[in-house]
């Protein structure tokens, strides 16, 4: 997902800066991408997807760091992003931070997501479609966060 798709997505987008950030056992939870563009900067999760039901992402291997530093970063500065792969069909999925909930049932936790842009398998190698598309979600997100303060 990383060397096939993100990284020469977010190579060719020309005003954006990124690092892959691995941070292993020292900072539980950090996202796995930090990037800056002229309108500020912000994160993106990666991740594989679970069973998925009408728009419904179940995302099992979400930890609860990654969950509590997504939820309360993306709540102060709203600009935390999960990327989501699903295998099976070679979809992505998009959404922020206020798309991610948790459920507890049966003293287990599970880790869910309502997206907001797919990118399907046949624009999936579109670096084109995906750089207008990120740039128009982020976008977005960064102009509603600067006027409701």
């Amino acid at each position: 997902m990383w060397k096939n798709r993100v990284k020469t997505v977010l190579k060719a987008i020309q005003t954006l800066s990124y690092d892959r950030v691995e941070p292993r056992g020292l900072a539980l939870g950090i996202p796995d991408i930090t990037i800056t563009t002229p309108a500020g900067h912000g994160w993106i999760e990666l991740k594989v997807t679970g069973p998925m039901k009408l728009q419904t992402i179940m995302l099992p291997s979400m930890t609860p760091q990654q969950y509590n530093w997504i939820h309360n970063r993306g709540k102060k500065a709203g600009r935390v992003w999960v990327l989501v792969w699903d295998k099976e069909f070679d979809w992505m999925y998009f959404f922020d931070h206020t798309a991610l909930w948790k459920e507890e049932k049966d003293d287990k936790v599970r880790y869910f997501a309502k997206y907001r842009l797919v990118i399907g398998s046949e624009k999936a190698n579109n670096k084109a479609y995906w750089i207008e598309k990120i740039q128009e979600e982020t976008n977005k997100e960064w102009k509603h966060q600067r006027t409701t303060r």
